[in-house]
């Protein structure tokens, strides 16, 4: 699923999760950032990993468990590539083990499943550069 604003600056945003009906409502949730954006649903960290081979991402989001391959495993392999992109990884299998990994692996925010949606919004607010408000653009 790919949703987008028209813009030059539009932030660009690949979440990783394989229910469905999270990804479309964290997608559904984009417009309240406020700023022009580029979102992208992929349900598995291995689709995630060849999409990142041919684009650009400002930010990603991660569900911990996924089919294959997890989400910690994943922001480990974007790392070992290079990619410096704020990292957000979310979890219905909260621990303070995998809380702690979470923060070793370099992940800029980690939260807990359920999250209240704008509690996620604030984060990535908080983690990306300043863009030209949607309101803004003419």
């Amino acid at each position: 699923m790919t949703l987008e604003t028209e813009s030059d600056q539009a932030v660009h945003v690949l979440v990783v999760e394989d229910d469905i009906h999270i990804g479309r409502l964290i997608g559904l949730t984009m417009p309240a950032l406020g700023m022009p954006y580029r979102f992208t649903n992929v349900m598995s960290a291995i689709e995630a990993l060849e999409l990142w081979k041919k684009e650009t991402f400002d930010l990603l989001l991660t569900d911990y468990n996924l089919p294959g391959m997890n989400g910690l495993q994943l922001i480990d392999s974007l790392k070992k590539q290079g990619i410096t992109s704020p990292m957000i990884l979310f979890t219905a299998y909260d621990t303070p083990e995998l809380e702690r990994k979470a923060r070793n692996a370099g992940v800029a925010a980690y939260l807990s499943k359920p999250f209240a949606i704008d509690e996620l919004i604030e984060t990535i607010r908080m983690l990306l550069p300043e863009r030209t408000p949607v309101a803004d653009r003419e």
